[in-house]
């Protein structure tokens, strides 16, 4: 998850870095978003750190917490974040060996590579 309100450019680069040592083929990552019901909702609500009640911008892919980067600066740095671990050596490397194992998944990760270079306009394999 990213969008805390402490986060800063820093702790984006160090979650960057950690995120290669994780075995993952595929990465997800939600900007943290307080729902009604949960404590995290009752603290921005209490520290007025929400920056919409619009329900429609409750999905996780945009940042609704007052954070010392702006939402578009946050969205940016998430898009960096995916293209260094999709596109970094240590991805490559894991992707490499697992169709080497696994044969038969050299397709859906080629599927999956043609996705992220439209996305990206980056080629992985």
């Amino acid at each position: 998850m990213m969008g805390y309100p402490s986060e800063t450019p820093e702790t984006i680069e160090k979650f960057k870095e950690r995120l290669n040592q994780l075995p993952a083929d595929n990465l997800r990552i939600s900007f943290i978003t307080p729902y009604p019901g949960t404590s995290t909702y009752d603290v921005a609500r209490r520290t007025n750190t929400l920056t919409t009640i619009d329900w429609n911008q409750f999905n996780s892919d945009i940042p609704i917490i007052k954070n010392k980067m702006s939402s578009a600066d946050l969205v940016r740095a998430r898009e960096e974040v995916f293209r260094a671990y999709y596109f970094g050596q240590v991805y490559k490397t894991r992707i490499a060996h697992r169709i080497k194992d696994f044969p038969e998944l050299e397709p859906a990760f080629r599927e999956f590579s043609e996705y992220l270079t439209g996305v990206f306009g980056q080629v992985i394999l």
